[in-house]
Order: C-alpha cells, then sequence, then structure tokens
C-alpha cells in the first residue's frame, strides 16, 4: 500500500481499484485474513438468523439435513478428541490425537480414486440442485440454507437448514430419503453422479427450544471460515497428507471443468479447488412467488448497502465532531461509565439465558 493512504480497517491484504480505492480483499478463509472471514461468516449468521427468527417460526418446522460423498477408497480413521473412543483402523491401527496428521489419508494412495473425487466435487452443484428439485417437487413451502465443508480427505459435503410449512411436514427419515437417493448426470463427461450413504436429518423446534436452534445456526456456520481441506495438517504423517492433497491437485488440474476445457490451458479456480465450482454458503433467495429463506429479504448485497451507506454518514458527521468542544473532566468520567454498564450489558445479554 502506497505512503499516506490507508485501507479497510482490519484486513491484512486489501488491493487497489482503478480508481485509486482500497478495498477488502474478501477472503473467506480465517487464516488469510481473519477480518474478511469474519465479516463473511456474520453476513451469512445474520442472513441464517433470519430464516428462524424474523418470522412466525410455529407456522414452520425445521431440520438439519447433511448429506456426504461417496467413498473413493479406505482412509486413516483417526479421533477427533480426547473423549474418543478409538477405533480400529483399516491399517491395523488404533490412532491417537497426535496422529492427526493421517486424517482422511489414503491407506492405498495407488489404489485411490483421485480422478473420481476431484469429478465429484466438480458435479456436486449439479448433484444438489437436483436434490432441492426433488424436495421441492414434495413439499411446496420448502426454504434451505446451505453450507458446503470440506472433509479432511478433501471432498465436499452439505449441512442444509431446511425450513417447512408444519401443515406438510415429512417425518425427519422421509426428508433425508428424498434427498440422499438423488442422483444427476455429469455436464461434462455424462457420468451419473449420487450421494453417498452416510446421511442425516434431525428435527428441531425454534419455540421452546431457542438454545439448541441457537447449536444447530452455530454448528453450520462455523464451517463457513474453516481452512478447506488443509484443516488438519499437524501430528504424526502430515507429510501423507500433504503427498495425498498435491495428489488430488494434480487430478483437479488434469480434470475437465466443463466440456470445451482444455485442463493444461485452462485458468478457471475450479482446478485449484480440488474440483469445486460451488460458493461455501448459499440460501434459497425470494422471489415473485417464493418467500426465500430469509423472512426479511436479508442478502449480502444488502447488507454491503447499509454497511456503505453506515461508513458515509460517519464521514460526513466527523468535521462536525471536530468542531464540537472538548468535554470536561466530569463529562468525560460520566461518558466512560456509560461505555462501561454497555459494555456490561452486552456481556451479560450474552451468556444469560
Amino acid at each position: 500500500m502506497e505512503q499516506g493512504q490507508t485501507g479497510p480497517s482490519g484486513c491484512v491484504r486489501p488491493y487497489k481499484r482503478k480508481s485509486g480505492d482500497f478495498v477488502r480483499c474478501g477472503s473467506r478463509v480465517r487464516s488469510t485474513c481473519p477480518s474478511c472471514a469474519e465479516l463473511y461468516r456474520g453476513d451469512w449468521a445474520a442472513i441464517g438468523r433470519s430464516g428462524v427468527f424474523d418470522g412466525r417460526a410455529e407456522r414452520y418446522r425445521f431440520y438439519l439435513l447433511t448429506l456426504t460423498a461417496p467413498s473413493f477408497g479406505r482412509v486413516h480413521r483417526v479421533p477427533r478428541s480426547k473423549g474418543s473412543r478409538p477405533k480400529r483402523c483399516g491399517c491395523g491401527a488404533l490412532h491417537e490425537l497426535r496422529d492427526a496428521g493421517l486424517r482422511g489419508v489414503p491407506l492405498d494412495p495407488a489404489t485411490y480414486d483421485y480422478a473420481g473425487q476431484v469429478a465429484w466435487n466438480r458435479d456436486a452443484s449439479v448433484l444438489w440442485d437436483r436434490s432441492r428439485r426433488r424436495i421441492r417437487d414434495r413439499w411446496e413451502s420448502v426454504e434451505f440454507f446451505l453450507v458446503r465443508e470440506w472433509q479432511d480427505r478433501g471432498v465436499l459435503h452439505l449441512h442444509v437448514l431446511v425450513r417447512i410449512d408444519r401443515s406438510e411436514a415429512p417425518d425427519p427419515r422421509v426428508l433425508c430419503q428424498a434427498a440422499r437417493t438423488a442422483e444427476a448426470v455429469s455436464r461434462v463427461d455424462g457420468g451419473v453422479v449420487g450421494w453417498g450413504p452416510q446421511a442425516d436429518a434431525k428435527a428441531f423446534r425454534a419455540d421452546g427450544g431457542g438454545a439448541k436452534t441457537i447449536w444447530y445456526l452455530s454448528k453450520a456456520l462455523n464451517y463457513v471460515m474453516k481452512d478447506t481441506a488443509w484443516a488438519a495438517m499437524g501430528g504424526r504423517g502430515s507429510n501423507l497428507a500433504w503427498a495425498h492433497l498435491a495428489a488430488l491437485a494434480r487430478a483437479a488440474r488434469g480434470m475437465r471443468c466443463c466440456r470445451e476445457c482444455v485442463p493444461e490451458e485452462c485458468a478457471s479456480r475450479v482446478h485449484d479447488r480440488y474440483g469445486s465450482r460451488s460458493h461455501v454458503v448459499s440460501a434459497s433467495r425470494r422471489t415473485r412467488n417464493r418467500i426465500g429463506w430469509s423472512f426479511t429479504g436479508l442478502t449480502r448485497g444488502l447488507q454491503r448497502q447499509l454497511r456503505a451507506a453506515w461508513a458515509e454518514a460517519r464521514a460526513q458527521a466527523a468535521p462536525a465532531a471536530e468542531r464540537a468542544p472538548a468535554h470536561g473532566p466530569q463529562e468525560g468520567a460520566r461518558l466512560a461509565r456509560v461505555v462501561l454498564l454497555r459494555r456490561i450489558h452486552v456481556a451479560r445479554a450474552a451468556v444469560l439465558p
């Protein structure tokens, strides 16, 4: 950044536009830019809460639906916490927490289907669209809030908050079966794409069970800033994890991202994301005939407009503040006490029911 110029507050790597203004990098990964990643997470958190708390929640039933990818080869099984009961891995060992570097690493890299895995990541958005259409065909009132998470093996799986009118709300098992059994045809190579056998759907209530609702929302939204497949690089075996990710990267580089793609010449970022072309988070949008996920029509674009309006109003108010007379000692103490009491009130509101 040039001397005498300031960029967006908190952003660690702002870039300069042709106009000369510096803007945020917009990264969604915490390790790359904590400030921009938190802003991204906060925007989507507001949209997620809006679809639960900003309407008449008693009229709807809510679900947390999880869909996973199929197997592309056996991987090491490593516990995630001290309280986890270790299970014997396919390699014959009982792994410990210090073996975290082996988590998601294939038992036999030579036979692991790297090409199939990156192709599945590429076509996962088409598969979800098929599941979404199937669910919507059966339950007209359905709306979604979707978070895509990277598993340790470098493949996507989905966490979906689903809202359906109580008059047609299904049993969670019926919803799960309808979503999981959907199949799609790849637009690139014509192959059939499907979900893995591990899927789950849990129902929860927004009224009367607020703590549980917050837990479900937090669980989904915390995946937004997770560092994709690079998250577990520590511990024994991390060199094998690096080799696994390198093999995935090579497979993605050699994969066609569309019918016209020439992999050696293609500049699409799909080749740099283990095949994925999907946004991390998405939600059903408001249309002429549908309310969308957010009861109030909240979007990231609207939040950006509100922030810009706030910044402009603050900039206009700054000269007036500079002309205002300075506060005396008593007035300054009073203002400090008001700020302190406000912080105490906010802290109590955050921890008390």
